[in-house]
């Protein structure tokens, strides 16, 4: 057999998010006898880098700055000659942006832009960068058709430079749910929603909250139980107390296989931007039933009405017409749970994902 293939993935930072994650998952579970992968982080480490380099995986850590230098271009430029990549990933904008530049600059035979979510802050400059790039890239990967057509619409990236590589994710190992619950205090016959988000404005917290409170005049005391955190946290801690709702704030989870295990259901109500919520595949494949705004990658996931139910972005009201229909019936939740264990088993396993990946390296 000849050599490995050498892949740099190059991000940001690996603090722990969804980007993070799915370039953990990529590096730990690519064919190490085909392929040689290690992760240079530009401007700092991370929780995720930590669990990279246990698995055996090269991660190293640059300086960049507040802002990168042609200095600093050209230096990342010398690494991936000396290093020899025959390919680089990048991850993430500034990623993006720097990486492949450095790539374009050394000559690297094969260079991936991966897009994971849709870039709506993009000024009209970056988005004239995004273009020149392309132009030298091999593949522009969209976690998400929807995240494809915002590259190919917004960025007027040619269509022929995408490719669609949905997310894969780790089957989550569920503790009993008796126990879940009673970790997080929650009665065994209360009616709980989930939801796994950080607490930014996008992610729509302050519809959910209230669509809680509209649904539980209709059916009794719902318990609504947020993972994450963020810059809104204690904002959303006061405005769940005034709405009158139970409410549990459990903060960042590095596991939250408990939290789906204690819920019945899981819900995300997005509003502006979703390339492909990882949070959301966790759920459906621990055969949870999913309420999810009619938005970005999001009705990609869910079969409305088997899966889950679709509601419109902003809408509180239909929000919480769908939250009764699906905790008001067990059954009903138990039927679109194992649809999107189904669904989940047939696109979104971490298995699928390296396979696509690899065949990308590979052409």
């Amino acid at each position: 057999m000849g050599n490995p293939v050498k892949v740099i993935h190059i991000v940001e930072d690996l603090r722990t998010g969804g980007l993070e994650k799915v370039v953990c998952t990529i590096v730990v579970n690519l064919d190490r006898s085909g392929f040689d992968p290690q992760v240079w982080c530009l401007a700092r480490g991370g929780a995720v880098a930590e669990q990279i380099a246990s698995r055996g995986v090269t991660v190293r850590v640059s300086d960049m700055g507040q802002r990168s230098s042609p200095r600093f271009l050209l230096k990342l430029a010398g690494g991936l000659r000396r290093e020899k990549a025959h390919v680089v990933h990048c991850h993430g904008y500034t990623a993006c942006s720097v990486g492949r530049a450095a790539a374009i600059l050394a000559r690297t035979p094969r260079v991936f832009a991966h897009m994971h979510t849709q870039a709506v802050w993009l000024e009209p400059r970056q988005r004239w960068i995004e273009q020149a790039l392309s132009a030298f890239s091999t593949k522009i990967i969209c976690v998400s058709e929807s995240v494809r057509e915002f590259v190919v619409q917004a960025e007027r990236i040619p269509r022929k430079k995408t490719e669609v590589i949905y997310n894969g994710i780790p089957d989550p190992p569920l503790p009993d749910r008796e126990c879940a619950r009673r970790q997080f205090r929650i009665r065994e016959e209360a009616k709980v929603l989930g939801c796994v988000a950080s607490l930014e404005p996008h992610k729509g917290h302050d519809v959910l909250i209230e669509a809680v409170r509209i649904a539980g005049m209709r059916l009794g005391n719902i318990v609504l139980l947020v993972v994450g955190d963020g810059s809104l946290r204690r904002q959303l801690e006061i405005r769940a107390r005034d709405a009158g709702i139970s409410s549990i704030f459990a903060g960042s989870m590095e596991d939250v296989g408990v939290a789906l295990a204690a819920v019945d259901a899981m819900a995300l109500l997005s509003l502006e931007r979703e390339g492909l919520s990882l949070a959301i595949l966790e759920a459906m494949a621990a055969s949870k039933p999913v309420i999810l705004s009619h938005l970005g990658g999001l009705p990609e996931l869910v079969e409305d009405g088997a899966s889950g139910l679709l509601c419109r972005a902003g809408d509180a009201t239909e929000a919480a017409d769908c939250i009764v229909k699906v905790l008001a019936s067990i059954d009903l939740g138990r039927a679109m749970g194992a649809v999107g264990r189904r669904r989940f088993l047939e696109k979104f396993t971490v298995g699928k994902m390296i396979t696509d990946i690899e065949r990308l390296y590979g052409r």
